[in-house]
């Protein structure tokens, strides 16, 4: 895993850049780690930059994702393309909502005063939600 001290770069992927492992784990310990890097992979990535999601991961996580004050980020994952009964069909990412179901603290991404921004290509399961602030 790359340490990014220096300035955020144009394109990262999640997993080789900021170990997400993507397995889907339940353990409370491993949810927390997806959280904090995907987190870091939204952090480091430059305005008008991507994050890519590679195919076939499962990301559980137990906290809000936040993007504050972003301009054109776009979080990737696989095209929605793929042919209907191909293998690469139920390879889209995931990312399950594995926190509260109610409240503030319900928001698997949260963008706050982030404009131009896309999240393509992934799947969002759970009770969590998408809320935005102007």
């Amino acid at each position: 895993m790359t340490t990014h001290t220096s300035l955020k770069k144009e394109w990262y992927n999640v997993v080789t850049d900021f170990g997400v492992v993507g397995n889907g784990s339940t353990v409370t310990a491993d949810m927390t780690h997806e959280t904090s890097a995907f987190q870091a992979a939204v952090d480091n990535t430059m305005d008008g930059g991507t994050l890519w999601v590679p195919p076939g991961l499962v990301i559980r996580i137990n906290s809000t994702l936040n993007v504050d004050n972003r301009y054109g980020l776009q979080i990737l994952g696989t095209s929605g393309l793929a042919p209907v009964g191909s293998a690469s069909q139920n390879r889209v990412p995931m990312i399950i909502w594995g926190g509260a179901t109610t409240g503030a603290s319900s928001k698997v991404f949260y963008w706050n005063r982030s404009r131009g921004c896309a999240l393509k290509g992934l799947r969002l399961m759970g009770n969590g939600d998408i809320s935005h602030s102007i």
